[in-house]
């Protein structure tokens, strides 16, 4: 049938194992990029590893050993390792978050400081603790610090640096990403 369907398209020549194995890793690659990203989000690293290891196994199965057993085992791994990455953002969306959540905002008390925490205690729900730390304070000082706090309004969820104030400032998104107003 697929030699059928490539005949009628004029591009028989992809089936070659010198076009396909090319064609197989640039297929791959997207899939690979995706579960690296997500382990990266999540910092949950272990379905990027088995989505290298099922990549692995594909090519190997497919080209090195000519196993189909092997290849299509790959191809399950694979899925598998998809489901697996996109579970803690299911979970996440999907359940009541049952523990409470520490929000902790790093301020210098300046105006922009003071509109952060104002949305910040506004989408709060009962799961959510917001502590206001004083950047006056050098005890508040070296926990930014040790934290990689370079600006502040500065936000950490359960003792993490919030990915969106590494760099750039407060994403309210982001933050309701990590659970600020869900039950």
């Amino acid at each position: 049938m697929a030699v059928g369907v490539f005949t009628a398209l004029g591009v028989t020549f992809l089936l070659e194992t010198r076009w396909l194995l090319p064609l197989t890793v640039l297929f791959l690659s997207p899939a690979l990029v995706i579960l690296g990203r997500d382990a990266r989000r999540n910092r949950f690293w272990l379905p990027f590893g088995l989505g290298i290891v099922s990549a692995a196994g594909i090519v190997g199965g497919k080209f090195l050993l000519e196993s189909a057993a092997v290849m299509f085992g790959g191809m399950l791994m694979l899925v598998c390792a998809s489901i697996w990455s996109v579970l803690p953002l299911v979970r996440r969306q999907g359940e009541k978050m049952s523990e409470k959540r520490v929000f902790e905002v790093f301020s210098a008390g300046c105006g922009v400081c003071n509109g952060v925490i104002d949305e910040i205690r506004q989408l709060a729900c009962e799961s959510c603790e917001v502590k206001i730390l004083d950047m006056g304070d050098a005890e508040v000082e070296e926990r930014a610090r040790s934290l990689g706090i370079r600006s502040v309004p500065a936000v950490v969820v359960d003792g993490r640096l919030a990915d969106c104030c590494s760099a750039r400032g407060v994403d309210l998104e982001i933050l309701k990403g990590m659970g600020l107003g869900q039950a």
